[in-house]
């Protein structure tokens, strides 16, 4: 048991805990965050949707929708190389 523990602890030590494509905040360990910060990322996005009233057709909390995917697209490596060839 004492060897299970300590091939755990070696597993969990030796990687950085951040996922390469995780660049939310939200879905990440206070561990991923302080790694992602030893790994030089200083820049935070606070993506601000809107709500308002647009019928019975259409949802209406799309603002928030669009933004969120919209920041979490400029946020990942390597977005403007993917914009500019569009």
């Amino acid at each position: 048991m004492k060897k299970y523990f300590a091939l755990v602890a070696v597993l969990c030590l030796g990687t950085p805990a951040m996922a390469a494509d995780n660049v939310l905040m939200e879905r990440m360990t206070s561990y991923e965050i302080r790694d992602a910060i030893a790994a030089g990322k200083i820049t935070v996005i606070v993506p601000s949707g809107g709500t308002e009233q647009n019928g019975p057709a259409m949802a209406t909390g799309k603002h928030n929708f669009r933004v969120f995917a919209n920041a979490q697209a400029i946020a990942m490596p390597g977005w403007w190389k993917a914009w500019r060839a569009a």
